[in-house]
């Protein structure tokens, strides 16, 4: 009698889903989808890191930005003073000037500016990084740690995102993941299932990309245990008042 009072309470609360990946064995084979690349657009900030044994040259294209006294926790690039790309898609950089990256791939845009300052500048030994300090997405729902986080590489899948946030907590639908994406001036809605590995290597937002937003929705448990009817939040007198009933409903059969 006690279980079947706890059952009533508690039933159909327990999340199933909790495995990952639960249609796939050894040996299968997963194929991601195509990627859509990303590119620089107007009014991106840049981090364009220019590497060359002159000191100066150095200097004069990594501009710190350190002096400040307010940005004196920054660390790493965060620490060098951006290019702006401006409405026309170009950004200004010392000694070659305007230089037209909008609509460039990140690693297509640091292969032109590379051989721009090699050719026309005269820094023979220039290697160049860019990072896109507009390119983030946006975690929240259940998981570890919600927040916003920047894509520090091409490809970053849907699965790094989410381990960038610290993972899904127990309470986190795994098989309704919601992802909204920016498409020209509308967003569109997509559903990802990670219990699926097949349709997650399959799904067109496999890999991130700017903007994106990840939600990650709880499970009806996580709902039943935070409110009694979807208006007010389990007190610590509801807890014990159910504690009194099983220990009476105890009592009465076992006396």
């Amino acid at each position: 009698m006690i279980c079947g009072a706890i059952l009533a309470l508690c039933s159909c609360a327990t999340p199933k889903n909790y495995v990952y990946f639960q249609d796939i064995n050894e040996g299968d084979i997963l194929k991601a989808a195509e990627q859509h690349k990303m590119l620089f657009q107007p009014y991106d900030e840049l981090n364009i890191v220019v590497e060359t044994k002159d000191e100066n040259l150095r200097a004069a294209y990594n501009k710190s930005i350190v002096s400040d006294l307010n940005v004196n926790n920054l660390t790493g690039i965060d620490r060098i003073m951006p290019y702006t790309i401006d409405e026309n898609g170009d950004v200004e950089m010392p000694r070659i000037g305007k230089v037209h990256i909008a609509g460039m791939s990140r690693r297509d845009a640091e292969i032109y500016v590379q051989n721009l300052l090699r050719q026309e500048a005269h820094v023979k030994d220039a290697i160049v990084n860019i990072y896109d300090r507009n390119w983030r997405y946006m975690v929240l729902g259940e998981v570890v740690s919600p927040g916003i986080h920047s894509i520090y590489k091409d490809k970053l899948t849907i699965l790094e995102a989410i381990a960038a946030s610290g993972d899904l907590t127990m309470y986190g639908r795994r098989e309704n993941i919601t992802l909204i994406r920016q498409e020209g001036d509308a967003s569109r809605v997509y559903r990802i299932d990670l219990t699926s590995a097949k349709n997650l290597y399959a799904s067109p937002v496999f890999y991130i990309q700017q903007d994106d937003i990840i939600y990650v929705s709880p499970t009806e448990l996580k709902t039943r245990e935070s409110t009694i009817n979807g208006t007010q939040p389990l007190s610590y007198t509801f807890w014990l008042s159910l504690a009194s009933v099983v220990t009476t409903l105890a009592v009465l059969i076992f006396k």
